[in-house]
Order: structure tokens, then sequence, then C-alpha cells
């Protein structure tokens, strides 16, 4: 099992986003993507994300799992590939929570010493 945290910063370093991952069972657990409003288009969810994907299969990963609201970013997560498997109405009222899912290409051979995660768009 492996948790991490990535981020991205601009170019005055300021913290513009983030990601918390965990593997476990040769699954990626993407429990947090963020990133700030003044900064969403620009690339940095994507890379975010590109990014969790590569440290997922250098762990053995072949299958990321998220959740997200709908008032939230589903469309984001669709574009990237990701396909809905579950769906719960009304949670948060008037809304819908749902699931995401996404097979990995094949892993590449794992690098154990490459726990430094920088992230650019």
């Amino acid at each position: 099992m492996l948790k991490f945290v990535l981020e991205v910063r601009d170019d005055n370093d300021e913290l513009v986003g983030g990601l918390v991952g965990e593997t476990l069972w040769n699954t990626l657990y993407v429990g947090v993507l963020w990133v700030h409003v003044q900064h969403r288009g620009n690339g940095y969810g994507t890379a975010l994300m590109e990014r969790a994907q590569q440290v997922a299969r250098e762990h053995g990963c072949d299958v990321v799992f998220l959740n997200t609201t709908t008032f939230q970013a589903p469309g984001f997560y669709a574009k990237l590939g990701y396909t809905v498997f579950g769906e719960l109405a009304d949670v948060p009222r008037g809304h819908r929570r749902l699931w995401f899912c996404k097979r990995l290409p094949a892993a590449p051979t794992r690098d154990r010493d490459a726990l430094t995660l920088p992230v650019q768009p």
C-alpha cells in the first residue's frame, strides 16, 4: 500500500492544486483532487491525474477508482476516459454521487525510488 500526495504550483511557487491517492490491491483510489478556481482550465487537473495514473502503474495498479458529485466535475473525469459504474441519487440532496473507474495500460517496472512526485501541466 502506498499513500501519496501530489501538488502543482504556479510560476510564483503558489500551490494551485493537489491530489491525494492511495494504492491497495492493484487499485489506485483517488480521494481528493482539487484545483484553485482561478487556475481551472489550464491543464493542472489533467496533469495531476496523469501523474497519479503513472504512479499507480509504477506500483502495479491496473485500475483507478474515484467518486464525485454532479455539481463537481463528472465531465472532467469522463473526458479523461473514466466511466461511471455506480450512482447514488439525492446525495447530497438535489444531486447525485457518482463512482468512476478507469482501466490502466500494463504497468512498467516498479521503481521504488521514484517517490518524488513533481507535476507540471
